[in-house]
């Protein structure tokens, strides 16, 4: 309740400012230079490329799908339009995360964490294959290969989503 109290208050006094749209300084801070706004935008860039990179290690192109999952090309399109499988973009390419894979084909129940992830497809890749808290330190990809772990990953995702606050 302290937090709500705290918020409230700080957004009464900062629809009592003076000037509309700008922050009161007092209670935010001095509002970041043209210089210290590049500055965060390369460094988020460069966080977003390294993320990219290290989520494409090992991505099966869309050929490389077909054949593990012995069908077509086309129907590995049809899985990702329809919301089954995972795919990142870069530049004009697209690869698919392998581990969102088992030997057997895609991970049970792939299509409804991606459903309901909140977030874009590199943060649920980042997400899956990052040790979680509220899996036991194991990660999402791992949870979901178990025989009741489709619950406990869609539990964890839940509680990671806007509605959960």
């Amino acid at each position: 309740m302290e937090l709500i109290s705290a918020l409230d208050d700080a957004l009464s006094h900062a629809a009592a400012a003076d000037e509309p749209g700008r922050l009161d300084e007092a209670l935010w801070g001095p509002e970041p230079t043209g210089e210290q706004l590049l500055i965060a935008k390369q460094t988020a860039h460069g966080a977003l490329m390294e993320a990219l990179a290290l989520a494409l290690d090992g991505a099966l192109t869309r050929e490389q799908v077909a054949q593990r999952l012995g069908v077509s090309p086309q129907a590995v399109s049809k899985r990702l339009a329809a919301g089954g499988l995972v795919a990142l973009s870069r530049g004009r390419e697209r690869r698919f995360p392998a581990w969102q894979f088992s030997d057997d084909g895609p991970l049970p129940g792939l299509a409804e964490v991606i459903a309901a992830w909140p977030g874009t497809m590199l943060a649920l890749t980042r997400w899956a294959t990052s040790p979680s808290a509220d899996l036991g330190d194991a990660t999402p990809t791992r949870v979901l290969a178990q025989r009741d772990g489709l619950s406990r990953v869609l539990a964890a995702e839940e509680a990671l989503s806007s509605a959960a606050w």
